[in-house]
């Protein structure tokens, strides 16, 4: 067994019995904290300084699935996150903004490895957990501005507008959704520039923030609220 798979065997390992379930299809381990919210760490592992060792770069996501339904039907079905456990908390750095990250050691034993892969679970992956530990926390979580999105994730964007909407921030949330539409826009004249035409999925951000916009308007209007938790959100 190479010392990859070896890794590989010793982290399934640990994390099964605390609840986590590898989803190959996503490539993360996944774990439904209750009947809402989910928790998953994922990982893309490159080569370390030194041959034969492996560094695991770290993501950590705390999703809900009440709230990616909410997402489906405000861009009208355009979004679909309900079945690949997105979340607005999406992390791969920590409180000090540092990598979350650990290192597999060939000349090391399996066991001093996973003593640093729990250090790392202890601390950097359990920050955000703990940040997040709520549901209305993971309903605003992209109102969360110093850890919101780091690396720019395309699916991770949709979810500001209604993190501004469930706080009552409705300027913050047609701001948001108009510099998107903004920046989609510059990007079909990139496009059309390189290739003279657009694809179905060349618009279908485009299309979502659309939607989003009418939609969220509609609701606002409407008075509609959504029960987070304990609460009604937002409030009116």
């Amino acid at each position: 067994m190479t010392f990859k798979k070896q890794m590989e065997k010793a982290i399934k390992e640990y994390l099964i019995p605390l609840g986590y379930k590898y989803n190959s299809k996503i490539y993360k381990y996944v774990k439904f904290v209750d009947e809402d919210i989910i928790h998953t760490i994922g990982y893309a592992d490159s080569r370390g300084f030194n041959p034969g060792d492996w560094h695991l770069q770290t993501f950590v996501t705390v999703a809900s699935q009440s709230l990616n339904e909410i997402l489906y039907e405000v861009t009208d079905g355009i979004v679909d996150l309900r079945n690949i456990y997105a979340g607005p908390a999406y992390l791969c750095s920590n409180e000090s903004q540092n990598e979350i990250c650990t290192d597999f050691v060939r000349g090391r034993s399996m066991e001093e490895n996973m003593a640093d892969f729990e250090r790392m679970l202890n601390t950097d992956v359990q920050f955000v957990f703990d940040r997040y530990n709520t549901l209305k926390k993971v309903y605003t979580a992209a109102a969360d501005k110093e850890f919101y999105n780091l690396i720019n994730t395309p699916c991770v964007w949709f979810y500001a507008p209604l993190s501004y909407f469930f706080l009552g921030e409705y300027d913050e949330a047609f701001k948001f959704i108009d510099e998107r539409i903004e920046i989609e826009n510059a990007g079909f004249e990139r496009i059309l520039a390189r290739i003279g035409h657009l694809r179905e999925e060349d618009t279908e951000a485009q299309r979502a923030f659309l939607a989003m916009r009418d939609n969220l308007k509609k609701w606002i209007a409407e008075g509609r609220q959504f029960k987070v938790g304990d609460e009604y959100l937002p409030k009116m």
